[in-house]
């Protein structure tokens, strides 16, 4: 007998990207409550997640190909929007057959609202059409058709087209379609720690072999890891590539005086204390700023599992002037961390609906801030020290002219920049600019796009 139902999948994708839609929520967290509520098997979450995840990352398309189908004034309703999205989104960008697509589109619509099964059926067969002359234009030439064909804003393809080249913007969006890697750390120190995730890793079948970095593990089955017993709990950390670099760029050493500004729930500051005592014992202190306490809340507890006393939690505007930190005053720590609020463009693959929330506005808007807190962060360090100042975005505004403002100022008049060509594996060898700083741009299978510069204190 025919199935009648939508299947499994298809079914919790709806549901994910109904409630992102609805309540402006975050995917990844929304996909995790869904796919924990129905116990769906490897294979079917992960079906579940590529078209959730796919349809999120193109809605903008996909509504510019609503408007192009459905009669003048006639608008589209939730949930039926949600219903035509993942139907529309296999027939343009995954690769399914449009009878199938139509099939299933109207096996969703009957489940969830059966008087306008015959409405999707008859929207989604012309989609299917359209889907003939898809993107629209030549995406050689012009520039609309290019965003369409790849999914993104034209806003955002025109400013990456401008900052990075025609060739390294392609390749950004190309990578923010696909599926992004899993990579982790330990948070224990020790090779010995490394060795016994690798093993519990190896054992459930989730196919680890070494990231880039050192320390740094890829995983072939996310799905599979995300169920072994080390990530339920404090001792392995989640953590892109890019954001592990940003530890190793701060040199953590054996009785350092650290902070971290914009510490959030701190899984830089618990690896730069892990790899201190790694290098030989702990820090002398780390500071983890931030605005909520919430989020320090969190690192408390995971500190006092790992049993990383060094690490203090400071709840501070640490944009305010004369920043102050108990236990380390003004030029007097060896390094300070800046992970800057920022517009996330380098995680867009991880976060598919920003690219439709973001506007052009945004990667200005949090300028002021982000040079706040580089020249309060820049005050603790001591002469010889440094200053790391990190994002995860692509966007000159948030990340270089940061840094050249700042050391073209009177706060930064002091500093230099330290390359991190010295620092990075050979294969990041060519994200490096001239000037010294570091800008990731995704890569399948690679590091996401995170913005690196270490200033040093000269004088």
């Amino acid at each position: 007998m025919a199935r009648v139902a939508p299947t499994p999948a298809r079914a919790a994708a709806f549901e994910v990207v109904k409630r992102v839609r609805e309540r402006s929520a975050y995917a990844h967290q929304t996909l995790d409550k869904v796919l924990a509520e129905r116990d769906l098997e490897p294979k079917e979450a992960a079906s579940a997640a590529r078209l959730a995840y796919g349809t999120l990352s193109a809605m903008g398309v996909l509504e510019d190909a609503f408007a192009i189908v459905v009669s003048p004034g006639t608008a589209l309703w939730s949930p039926m929007l949600e219903v035509l999205a993942l139907g529309a989104w296999e027939v343009l960008f995954g690769g399914t057959p449009a009878y199938a697509a139509v099939d299933e589109t109207v096996k969703l619509a009957k489940a969830v609202e059966p008087k306008a099964a015959g409405f999707a059926n008859a929207v989604i067969r012309k989609v299917a059409r359209a889907a003939d002359t898809f993107p629209w234009g030549d995406p050689d030439t012009d520039l609309d058709a290019r965003a369409r064909l790849y999914a993104h804003p034209r806003w955002l393809v025109g400013m990456w087209e401008t900052e990075l080249g025609s060739e390294k913007a392609t390749g950004v969006m190309a990578a923010n379609n696909q599926a992004p890697p899993m990579f982790l750390a330990s948070a224990l120190p020790g090779a010995d720690a490394l060795a016994r995730l690798i093993a519990e890793l190896t054992a459930a079948g989730a196919e680890p072999s070494p990231g880039s970095l050192p320390g740094s593990v890829r995983v072939g089955k996310p799905a599979v890891a995300r169920r072994i017993k080390s990530l339920q709990g404090h001792h392995t950390r989640v953590m892109d590539l890019g954001a592990q670099f940003v530890v190793r760029a701060m040199r953590p050493g054996p009785g350092q005086v650290l902070a971290e500004v914009g510490a959030g729930r701190g899984g830089k500051s618990l690896m730069l204390a892990s790899m201190a005592r790694s290098n030989g014992r702990p820090l002398a202190r780390l500071a983890a700023v931030d605005l909520h306490d919430f989020k320090l809340k969190v690192l408390a507890d995971d500190a006092r599992t790992l049993g990383f006393s060094e690490i203090v939690t400071v709840t501070a505007d640490a944009s305010s002037a004369g920043l102050t930190i108990p236990g380390i005053p003004p030029g007097s720590a060896d390094a300070v961390l800046v992970d800057a609020p920022c517009s996330g463009l380098g995680t867009l693959r991880r976060h598919p609906e920003g690219r439709w929330r973001l506007t052009p506005a945004d990667c200005g808007a949090l300028q002021r801030l982000q040079a706040l807190l580089l020249v309060n962060a820049a005050a603790l360090v001591r002469l010889g020290g440094f200053v790391v100042y990190s994002t995860c975005t692509i966007s000159n505004a948030e990340n270089r002219d940061i840094v050249r403002g700042f050391l073209g100022s009177k706060a930064g008049s002091g500093f230099v920049l330290d390359s991190l060509a010295g620092d990075v594996p050979e294969s990041w060898k060519g994200f490096v600019d001239p000037a010294g700083w570091l800008q990731l741009l995704p890569e399948p299978e690679g590091a996401d796009g995170h913005f690196v510069a270490r200033l040093i204190r000269k004088a």
